[in-house]
């Protein structure tokens, strides 16, 4: 089974690769499927809404059986520009990994929560833009405030 079935986007913009790519509809479906596949592993939350109103997925990996005190934090983030969508793809292989049987896998969820941004610009990614529905790129017009 694909990662992500793959959507047709019919769009001239789309210069960052083939015309083919899941749609924020099927990347939301993903996360959800993740969470009831790994309810103990996997917390999923809306942390945000996009311009045009379009949820913003925050997905923290752990083993919950190992007390938080001492793990290290470990943020990954994924589509700040619209047509980086390989980046979420990419997001969602690490995932994968990390809620696998791999001897490595656990033992990385042993010693750290991983907070996952998969889609941080989802209406760039619907547009194939750099920007945001604004016409800002997150990747460069952010603070630390927000």
């Amino acid at each position: 089974m694909p990662l992500l079935p793959a959507h047709p986007r019919p769009s001239l913009v789309d210069a960052a690769g083939p015309p083919t790519w899941p749609s924020v509809e099927q990347v939301e479906a993903r996360l959800k499927d993740l969470q009831q596949r790994h309810p103990n592993r996997l917390q999923l939350e809306v942390v945000g809404k996009s311009a045009q109103g379009r949820s913003i997925y925050l997905a923290q990996l752990t083993d919950p059986s190992v007390p938080d005190d001492h793990k290290e934090r470990v943020l990954l983030t994924a589509l700040h520009s619209g047509i980086e969508r390989s980046a979420t793809t990419g997001t969602f292989a690490i995932m994968e990994w990390l809620l696998s049987n791999d001897r490595a896998a656990k033992e990385t969820l042993r010693r750290q929560r991983i907070f996952c941004l998969p889609m941080v610009n989802p209406d760039g990614y619907v547009t194939g833009t750099h920007a945001n529905s604004l016409g800002l790129d997150p990747y460069t017009h952010w603070t630390v405030a927000g």
